[in-house]
């Protein structure tokens, strides 16, 4: 199957992501922020697709995909970017 970047400020939606795509076969590697970890899994793993976090500290997920797509060698790996707000706030 597919190898998925999966890049995420929270442990919680990491795990829950990493459990579906595991189970239906895929590879997951995970980075916990955007502050650069990212680029260099990016770089060294190869995934076949990256699903992003648009909030996260630092540098938030518009902001990541902005590079990635601005970096030749990376540019073509697919993005999805995820935005999971609580409504309670």
């Amino acid at each position: 199957m597919s190898k998925i970047l999966i890049v995420d400020d929270t442990p919680d939606i990491v795990a829950i992501a990493e459990c579906i795509f595991r189970a239906d076969g895929h590879e997951v590697v995970a980075a916990s922020n955007g502050k650069g970890r990212h680029f260099e899994l990016s770089a060294t793993q190869r995934p076949d697709a990256i699903l992003l976090d648009v909030m996260m500290p630092g540098m938030d997920g518009i902001e990541v995909c902005r590079r990635l797509k601005a970096d030749p060698q990376l540019r073509s790996i697919p993005v999805i970017l995820v935005n999971c707000q609580d409504s309670r706030r």
